[in-house]
């Protein structure tokens, strides 16, 4: 291009800017280029003129020269931080997705990376169906196991809470380190056999410190996403983690079966280190910018909204505990699976969900969070009854992965939390709401334990079914009350 070239301006740009007075004396020579970069913004949002910018300003990799038209009318700090890449990008094509959500996927994407190798190292032993497996090779029945998972969910129910408001305090970096550190040192012990009398303890610190990485990861997500698209943000975290979820019960269980039960431990401790300096070195600082006025957490408990929303997360994940700790032993025990297909099965649940996830996560920004979330439940609830006529391996893998299609709604519960709650204080709430899904996971399998040992195996499902109910009714009650920063 021409160094006297003119950069004509399109005449549906103009028309707007002769629809809007203030915008015009906004574009006098002595205004301040921060308003001509609110003007320019305004502009490209409005009419996409991302490519005709691009073709006033060419690019270059030494150097780069722009056409004087274009630096008089913006402004060269607009023209200078477009070149830094500051600008909004060309449009995407996900589902109409608007163009800003690329960039944000690209600062968001370390933190997907370290939560799915993160599933991969604890679904691979003592969170995935190799840990209840190799309970049952030491001759530990069903209610010991139930106080096992028990013990795990009180560790996490604890702390995560507690990591959570740190994650608003300290640094998010520090915090994962920390975890994954303790979780290296944890894991090797599950091996030692004058150790198994204190399972109970060791689940208790394993969930202790595995509630360090979902709030922090949680908040950081949130932190980074528009909030038109926070639903699908947080439906990519889920479905994220559906991918390690999905790898780390393959090769835990294939490992187990190969070599022996004590291997996955020794892989995931393994993972734990890599991911760490992994953490180290790519993991990114909190962007939000903090508000001067200040507000208590005390104050977003007190909100109904968010109360409501924190008692269906219990329900939601009494059902999660089902799937995750005795699907596998009712699949094995009841069915006759072997090791190597009740993993199969878990990872089949584990990529319906991921294919699922991004939809329902759009689905919710485009016709309402809460809407899809009661109807995932309504759905769910109605499903497990089906488990009572599943008599083969085929049938028991076909409703399992129906079931995880639907409970994919329970991914936006989370994309709910910006709506009760400040950006000043996402750590915190985000760490109460994963609290209450840890005391799901601490009361659901000792409901399901009782169940079990009392009554009849297959009436988990039913107590399953019920929750779901009930998770779905508590969604329906929620008035979103917008707890502005």
């Amino acid at each position: 291009m021409q160094a006297g070239a003119k950069c004509l301006i399109p005449r549906r740009a103009l028309s707007i800017l002769l629809e809007c007075p203030n915008l015009l004396r906004s574009l006098r020579p002595a205004s301040e280029s921060i308003n001509r970069m609110k003007i320019l913004l305004h502009i490209s949002s409005r009419l996409q003129l991302n490519d005709y910018i691009d073709r006033c300003i060419p690019y270059r990799k030494k150097k780069t020269r722009v056409n004087p038209a274009v630096v008089s009318f913006f402004g060269p700090q607009v023209v200078n931080s477009d070149l830094r890449g500051n600008l909004p990008p060309r449009r995407w094509g996900f589902l109409g997705t608007q163009s800003y959500l690329n960039s944000t996927l690209r600062r968001a994407l370390p933190i997907y990376l370290v939560y799915i190798f993160w599933n991969v190292l604890r679904t691979a032993s003592v969170n995935g169906p190799v840990m209840p497996l190799y309970v049952q090779s030491l001759g530990i029945g069903v209610i010991v196991w139930s106080l096992m998972v028990t013990s795990f969910a009180l560790g996490m129910f604890l702390f995560e809470w507690i990591w959570g408001t740190l994650a608003d305090r300290v640094s998010g970096r520090f915090l994962i380190l920390l975890s994954l550190f303790a979780i290296s040192a944890l894991y090797p012990l599950y091996t030692v056999p004058f150790l198994f009398p204190y399972f109970l303890v060791l689940q208790f610190f394993s969930g202790a410190f595995s509630a360090v990485v979902a709030p922090t990861t949680r908040a950081y997500v949130l932190d980074e996403s528009p909030q038109k698209s926070v639903g699908l943000f947080a439906s990519l975290w889920w479905a994220f983690a559906v991918v390690g979820s999905i790898v780390g019960p393959l090769v835990g269980t294939y490992l187990a079966a190969l070599c022996s039960f004590d291997c996955p431990f020794y892989l995931s401790t393994a993972l734990a280190l890599v991911l760490a300096l992994f953490v180290a070195l790519t993991f990114p600082k909190m962007r939000r910018t903090r508000s001067a006025r200040k507000i208590s957490l005390r104050s977003t408990l007190h909100v109904r909204s968010a109360g409501l929303l924190f008692v269906s997360a219990i329900f939601a994940f009494m059902t999660h505990s089902l799937m995750r700790s005795f699907l596998p032993l009712y699949a094995s025990e009841q069915i006759n699976m072997s090791t190597f297909q009740v993993g199969v099965l878990l990872s089949a649940t584990y990529a319906v969900q991921l294919a699922v996830m991004p939809m329902v996560g759009w689905l919710s920004d485009k016709f309402g969070r809460r809407r899809v979330v009661e109807i995932g439940f309504a759905l769910s609830s109605m499903m497990f009854l089906l488990y009572f006529a599943s008599k083969t391996q085929l049938q028991i893998l076909l409703v399992s992965v129906m079931i995880s299609a639907v409970l994919s709604a329970g991914s936006v519960l989370l994309a709910l939390i910006p709506e009760v709650a400040s950006n000043t204080m996402y750590g915190s709430a985000v760490g109460v709401y994963g609290s209450f899904e840890d005391l799901g996971s601490l009361i659901g399998p000792l409901i399901f334990g009782f169940v079990w040992t009392t009554f009849n195996p297959s009436l988990i499902f039913a107590v399953g079914s019920l929750a779901q109910l009930v998770s779905a009714l508590l969604v329906l009650a929620i008035k979103t009350e917008r707890k502005d920063s």
